[in-house]
């Protein structure tokens, strides 16, 4: 008596024992990518095929050799490298006490710098610091693994280390500097 192997249906193929056996769903996987892909169009700043990099933009798109790869171009380092780092500071660049307000998409920071060459600083704003609290800024990312150090820059997220804890901002949409000393009381 012939039994069915387990997991099996009546309408499975038989298949003669050396007779190569096709695999059809790599095909239609290629298929179905390229279906989508002409259906749908990838968000603005997302790495398409064949697209081109703009030096210094972080919205600009890179060129991807898998087309089922989506990434922001900034996240890719030879973009991130060509990156024009305008309209923001770097916190070891500043002085002792010299004060900065970052307007981010969501909220407003008030930073005192305290150590420039450590990027330790005195902040409070956004909802996780309502009142002033030691800290230090790491720098400025996109979310991902690249992050320029002790930068605070439009378009990219400030990263803050405040009791223990590491703070991920909206993304940036100014940087004021003043040109003094400021007070934290």
């Amino acid at each position: 008596m012939f039994r069915r192997p387990a997991g099996t249906s009546r309408s499975a193929r038989r298949v003669r024992v050396g007779t190569p056996v096709r695999d059809t769903r790599a095909g239609s996987l290629e298929s179905l990518g390229r279906l989508l892909d002409r259906w749908r169009p990838a968000p603005s700043g997302i790495a398409q095929p064949g697209a081109s990099v703009v030096a210094g933009d972080p919205g600009a798109t890179q060129t991807v050799e898998d087309p089922l790869t989506a990434v922001p171009a900034a996240a890719l380092l030879r973009s991130w490298i060509a990156t024009c780092w305008q309209g923001g500071c770097q916190v070891d660049e500043l002085t002792h006490c010299q004060a900065l307000t970052v307007y981010t998409l969501n909220s407003v920071y008030h930073l005192v710098v305290q150590s420039p060459d450590t990027g330790e600083v005195t902040v409070r704003g956004g909802s996780f610091i309502p009142d002033w609290q030691a800290g230090r800024v790491a720098g400025c990312s996109l979310g991902g693994c690249f992050l320029k150090l002790r930068g605070i820059y439009p378009g990219f997220r400030l990263e803050l280390q405040v009791a223990g804890q590491t703070i991920l901002t909206s993304p940036v949409r100014a940087v004021l500097v003043s040109t003094g000393s400021a007070s934290t009381h």
